[in-house]
């Protein structure tokens, strides 16, 4: 390709990518000039491009790893000391249970810095000033949370832990607009869940605004694997209408194009501000502005090289993003809906309703292709759905954005609850569809299947090779597909030839918590007590694409109100409180005593104990939790869990943390691995 545009932001994202990914700095740089030397020897006619590409891939992995060293002297500076931190407020962000995390940045110690901090206290806005002090952490991506990888895509190294308070604090007098928007948003959530009922209001909330916080985790979950979980964060889908009625309306008024892009750019922009600056709508905004731009100077706008240019801005800007879930997302849906949908239906005849709705099924299943890969690294779970849902619920899920907003608009007045009313109504049947068919196992797949991997990167090269050989539509459709159904297929044959194999996790910080899976059935034990115990299960439980839980063995009722609240979607069969309990699982022993479990199958022993010195015997694989300082007996593989306790190197196999899985086959034999964070 011969657009420059593609030539400078698509490298500079693959070089802040080849950053994050590869540690060996002067590997990679000379392996980038070997490639380069190579295309050029090759396509002499091409160095001009070429040599732009390299430029720009290397200036990326040179941003990256700059702003990496920053973070790293700054985490080794101040890593676990308890300091005191001014700073303005740069970002609020609303999580359930009346959390609020607040950007920070300003100075520790003399040390300019950018952190934040979790409070209960929501009345702080951006631009305010607060003196904070505590013990300033590491984020580390864990098992649950990609902690890490999300505070560094805003620049954040280190934030405070629970123990930070607010000392001081200091409100500005005059407002900032990110402020006032901020309370606008909020008064506009509010009236929305006051008139509306719950669950309706916090998903009318979510279309609108992006606020999730008052959702429940089965609605949240359950639009998910429907397909439609995008239409919760504000997108550029949002960005897009609203420019479309905004241009519209100022092509009525006669308003010239530099007077319409100056008008576009401060809404669009206000709009950005509005809804909290999420990449996705960044993302969107930016590819407008260069568009309208490209008009502005009797250029034809190009989705494509709108796309890399405000990908290498985002880069730019935050080295970072390409850590995160949202970025690729956005930018992969972008690709999928202006590039590659239009190119490969643009032959599809749509002359009647019947044909328009088979070309909207082929272009989002060029969409989901395109968000495929993204999925299957970020998230659990994959919707098989997702190509129907959009084409048939998404107009819905517009027509129900379109009453509320305009309800809000005319609260005043009689017609604002008629239109409220009418989005509630609209909201809940999509929730009941979306609850119905999420329950279905066969509406979406574990993202950690392994065959699904496999396939998933064979058919992307499949398909791009076909493209490359000849570019017809309607062939790459039928190949399409066939790769689905050969992945559908797969994923079926990978459950068919594990079902009798018996997984066993240790999940959690105190690694109390014991889950048994096999098939597509579960048996969880839960020792500790721990609070977050039901969501390592449930992450767990979606990892291994479990639909039930036969028996939940649980320490009291106040833990079960917990996993009552998390487990909406594994329902157990059975619930025990008993700490001497014995049961058989599809061939497998398992009993409980006194805070030990043994699991026993194929001949071989799980053991799961907090007192290694009580047990006189030596189990295939025993994991200690908990402040253990005991010796332990001579097992094939041993887990500590605990960091602090003692150690003799001798023949074990030490794993060292928590969330680990021992797989127990037919034959007898074990296979422990790390569960991958």
């Amino acid at each position: 390709m011969k657009r420059p545009a593609l030539c400078l932001g698509l490298p500079f994202i693959a070089g802040l990518t080849a950053a994050a990914l590869i540690g060996q700095r002067l590997p990679l740089c000379g392996a980038v000039l070997l490639a380069a030397l190579a295309f050029v020897l090759g396509r002499r006619a091409l160095w001009k491009y070429i040599l732009l590409s390299t430029l720009s891939l290397l200036t990326a992995c040179c941003v990256y790893w700059h702003a990496a060293d920053t973070i790293a002297v700054h985490q080794a500076r101040l890593g676990e000391q308890t300091v005191t931190f001014t700073g303005t407020v740069t970002a609020v962000r609303q999580y359930s249970g009346g959390y609020y995390l607040y950007d920070l940045k300003g100075t520790a110690d003399g040390v300019p810095l950018r952190t934040d901090v979790l409070l209960h206290d929501g009345s702080y806005v951006h631009g305010d000033a607060l003196t904070v002090t505590g013990t300033l952490t590491v984020p580390e991506d864990g098992y649950l949370y990609q902690d890490a990888s999300f505070a560094l895509s805003r620049g954040i190294g280190l934030r405070f832990g629970r123990d930070a308070q607010v000392v001081e604090a200091a409100v500005r007098e005059r407002p900032t607009l990110r402020a006032r928007l901020y309370r606008l948003r909020c008064r506009m959530r509010d009236a929305l869940l006051h008139h509306m009922r719950e669950e309706t209001g916090a998903m009318l909330a979510g279309m609108l605004f992006g606020d999730t916080s008052a959702l429940s985790r089965m609605s949240r979950t359950a639009l998910y694997r429907m397909g439609i979980g995008h239409v919760m964060a504000v997108s550029g889908l949002h960005l897009d209408y609203l420019a479309l009625c905004v241009i519209w309306l100022l092509e009525r008024l006669r308003v010239g194009r530099r007077g319409t892009f100056l008008v576009t750019a401060a809404v669009c922009g206000t709009f950005v501000l509005f809804v909290g600056e999420t990449f996705s709508v960044e993302r969107a905004c930016l590819m407008l502005l260069l568009s309208q731009g490209a008009r502005l100077v009797f250029r034809r706008p190009d989705t494509f090289s709108s796309l890399s240019l405000a990908m290498l801005i985002l880069g730019a800007a935050r080295p970072f993003v390409v850590l995160t879930a949202g970025f690729w997302l956005s930018c992969a849906g972008a690709f999928g809906i202006g590039v590659a949908a239009p190119l490969l239906t643009r032959s599809l005849p749509d002359d009647d309703p019947l044909l328009r709705l088979r070309k909207d099924l082929v272009a989002f299943c060029w969409t989901f292709a395109a968000v495929l890969p993204a999925s299957l690294v970020f998230f659990r779970e994959v919707s098989l759905l997702s190509p129907v849902s959009n084409a048939l619920l998404v107009p819905f899920c517009l027509m129900a954005m379109g009453m509320g907003l305009i309800g809000l608009v005319l609260s005043g007045t009689f017609a604002g609850p008629l239109f409220l009313d009418a989005a509630d109504a609209l909201c809940g049947h999509l929730l009941h569809i979306s609850e119905y068919m999420s329950r279905l196992p066969w509406t979406h797949v574990s993202s950690s299947s392994e065959i699904l991997r496999v396939l998933t990167v064979l058919g992307v090269l499949v398909l791009l090779t076909a493209w490359r050989l000849g570019r017809d539509p309607k062939r790459m459709a039928g190949l399409l597909a066939f790769v689905v159904a050969v992945t559908a297929v797969g994923v079926q044959a990978e459950r068919y030839l594990t079902r009798e194999r018996l997984y066993v996790a240790i999940l959690g910080e105190k690694s109390g918590l014991v889950v048994l899976t096999k098939g597509r059935e579960a048996v969880v034990l839960d020792m500790t007590g721990d609070r977050q115990a039901p969501q390592y299960a449930e992450a767990y439980l979606t990892d291994r694409d479990i639909v039930r839980v036969q028996t939940l063995l649980l320490p009291n009722e106040e833990q079960r109100r917990r996993w009552d609240a998390r487990m909406a979607f594994f329902p157990a069969a059975d619930i025990l409180y008993d700490d001497h309990a014995s049961l058989l699982f599809e061939g497998a022993r398992v009993s409980l005593q006194d805070g030990t479990a043994v699991v026993t199958y194929a001949g071989e022993t799980v053991c799961v104990t907090d007192d290694p010195e009580s047990l006189g015997w030596s189990p295939t694989v025993l994991a200690v939790y908990g402040d253990c300082t005991a010796p332990v007996p001579d097992c094939g593989v041993l887990l500590l869990t605990d960091p602090d306790a003692p150690y003799v190197p001798d023949a074990h196999t030490y794993l060292g943390a928590h969330d680990v899985e021992a797989i127990l086959t037919p034959d007898g034999m074990c296979q422990v691995r790390m569960l991958a964070p």
